[in-house]
């Protein structure tokens, strides 16, 4: 004891006041049952190496798996997992159930995984805590960490008892921390500062066995494994707010494309392109799930500067993801060999919206309003009689590009994006495709109606002025040889 005392003198810490001799027949203070109402918070995070085992023949290929909390008579069950595949050995849930109850009383917490079926509902494993142990160990952690000094040296703040001077002033060396000295004497000091613990170590993730009952064998057979934590806290104290539990919510991106404008590349004879769209969508979630899916528009044959499409694409993905993207080429139709690439792709990032979006339905369950963007195509392949973006090398072309002089030559693509929970796209009806004719389409209608600009169109705006100034060209001088030839029987007229 009186080690303990001088321990506590040269460290600064709080005296003991325990008396110096205890009766051994008094009971430890840790074996005192108090009665106290508390908090029990269940988080259910995810089960591992699931095993179905025998629960029918729709149960091996399919089921709906849940979690089913009870302590005593208070049940609660959590949200169904619509049709996954009894194969998968991993199930994400993420789930959080808070119950209040007395100790001493009922203790016995059952963790139920089951499958929803047809006619019952099936268990596929249980994990079985006695909380009463559990409360009593916590105590008893309470206990060591307000009576080991080794704890209390690293946890405590300040080391010592310390008194903030009112006025910052330099003193020996220091500002405003100084030595304790009695306020009564020195009106300049405040309120002391006393050495205060800081908080407890967190409740730690926990892994335990899914344990059902073995019909032939009469015993107990193993499940899988679930991972869980357990909060148990008193009535009244204060508790941060419960930590954001995301769970896995499909969504489904529906993105718009309307025409492509400024279109200055050209892969075609007569300056024009017969262009279309390829759209590549990515998705990867934390789980590492990777969704992708590829999407084309149909072609505007003939199109020169502007390139019109009306064109609905779908995806699906999964939110929170760790990457969600769509990567957005100018492609040039061809019917012999390979199709023209006309722009380097763009890479156009979804992960910002669709977070916006998942955050918008957990907290008001409803979608964002549509998104309406430009994508610029400022870079494309070098293309005789066009200055290409990255591959020349002259100082002309750099300095250009880093002064952006040419951007006459990007591109620009208006598309339209909206990011939509599953559960609310059946009352948003989509479909895929065309939704509203074209404008500026090539039709044979249009081109027997205005020959001359369909043959402009063919030809192209260089080689049709060409032809243009050719031809006037050789009219004139027609036009000057047959004057010439009347002017000469003119003359020849009057002689005779």
């Amino acid at each position: 004891q009186s080690q303990g005392l001088k321990l506590s003198l040269d460290s600064h810490l709080p005296l003991c006041t325990a008396p110096e001799h205890v009766d051994n027949s008094l009971a430890s203070v840790e074996n005192l049952w108090i009665s106290e109402t508390v908090f029990v918070r269940v988080y259910v995070m995810s089960a591992h190496k699931v095993d179905v085992g025998s629960l029918g023949l729709a149960g091996n290929f399919s089921f709906k798996p849940y979690v089913s909390v009870s302590l005593g008579s208070d049940v609660q069950s959590g949200k169904v997992t619509e049709s996954m595949s009894a194969n998968q050995q991993t199930i994400n849930i993420y789930q959080k159930f808070v119950f209040q109850c007395t100790f001493p009383g009922t203790s016995i917490l059952n963790i139920d995984l089951k499958t929803q079926g047809l006619m019952q509902d099936s268990t596929v494993g249980s994990v079985r805590l006695d909380l009463e142990d559990r409360l009593l160990v916590l105590k008893r952690r309470e206990f060591r960490e307000a009576s080991n000094e080794a704890f209390l040296r690293r946890r405590i703040a300040p080391k010592s008892c310390r008194r903030w001077k009112k006025d910052r002033e330099f003193e020996n060396g220091e500002q405003g921390w100084i030595e304790p000295v009695d306020p009564d004497e020195d009106p300049l000091y405040g309120v002391p500062l006393q050495p205060l613990r800081g908080l407890p170590e967190p409740s730690p993730i926990e892994l335990a066995s899914l344990v059902r009952a073995e019909e032939e064998s009469s015993g107990e057979g193993r499940a899988g494994l679930l991972r869980y934590l357990i909060d148990i806290t008193p009535v009244g104290t204060f508790l941060p707010e419960d930590p954001e539990i995301y769970t896995n919510e499909e969504f489904e991106v529906r993105m718009v494309i309307y025409s492509v404008d400024n279109i200055n590349v050209f892969r075609d004879f007569g300056e024009r392109n017969d262009v279309y769209i390829k759209a590549a969508f990515r998705s990867q979630d934390y789980d590492r799930n990777v969704s992708s899916k590829q999407g084309v528009t149909d072609t505007h044959k003939y199109a020169r500067h502007t390139a019109s499409f009306n064109w609905n694409m779908s995806f699906t993905c999964t939110a929170p993801a760790a990457e969600c993207a769509v990567e957005l080429t100018l492609m040039d139709a061809d019917k012999f060999g390979d199709n023209d690439l006309i722009y380097y792709p763009k890479y156009y990032s979804l992960d910002h919206h669709l977070w916006l979006a998942y955050k918008e339905y957990r907290q008001n369950k409803r979608a964002l309003a549509t998104l309406t963007d430009t994508i610029v195509f400022d870079r494309w392949p070098r293309v005789e009689g066009v200055p290409s973006q990255g591959t020349c090398c002259s100082c002309w072309q750099r300095m250009r590009r880093k002064l952006a002089t040419d951007t006459k030559m990007f591109a620009t693509m208006k598309i339209g994006i909206s990011i939509i929970p599953k559960s609310l796209a059946s009352k948003e009806p989509f479909e895929e495709g065309q939704f509203a004719q074209p404008r500026d389409r090539f039709s044979y209608v249009n081109a027997l109606e205005n020959p001359n600009a369909t043959a402009k169109m063919i030809l192209g705006p260089k080689r049709w002025f060409r032809l243009a100034l050719a031809l006037g060209i050789v009219g004139c001088i027609f036009g000057l040889l047959i004057l010439s030839m009347l002017a000469f029987f003119l003359v020849q007229i009057k002689r005779s």
